[in-house]
């Protein structure tokens, strides 16, 4: 991957990912997709589906109202303009699927292999499950300017 960081979409997969949602007719069908896909795949989670479902479970978080302080400007923006409002069903899948990222990917074995970074990593992860939690408790947003 050329671009790399430990944000949701700090890396080409979710970036190219995130395209396909904004230039969707229905981007609430591939932010279930992507989910359903980390889920629902028996083997190993591979590294695009992992990307793919971290950037949609941010999603999903940002939407309901959880957004991160760092996310990229066209991410915030689109989250701004978008009217998707993630139901519980929603949130619970994507915490399951952020988890199985941070359990068995490949995502996390690359981060393993970066000592340096791999807490910085983890705590990012946290962080998003963390607000989806929130999210789905009903807590009040603290969408940041």
């Amino acid at each position: 991957m050329a671009v790399w960081g430990i944000g949701s979409f700090e890396n080409d997969t979710a970036s190219d990912w995130f395209y396909r949602v904004e230039e969707a007719s229905d981007p609430e069908d591939l932010i279930a997709n992507a989910l359903d896909d980390a889920l629902s795949d028996a083997d190993h989670l591979g590294l695009e589906l992992s990307c793919e479902a971290i950037a949609a479970a941010e999603l999903s978080a940002s939407c309901a109202g959880q957004m991160p302080e760092r996310l990229p400007d066209p991410v915030r923006r689109w989250v701004s303009a978008d009217p998707h409002q993630p139901h519980g069903a929603e949130i619970d899948q994507a915490v399951q699927a952020v988890a199985r990222v941070r359990l068995e990917s490949a995502l996390r074995e690359l981060w393993d292999e970066s000592a340096d970074d791999e807490d910085m990593w983890l705590g990012e992860i946290d962080d998003l499950i963390a607000r989806l939690e929130r999210s789905a408790a009903g807590d009040p947003a603290t969408l940041s300017p």
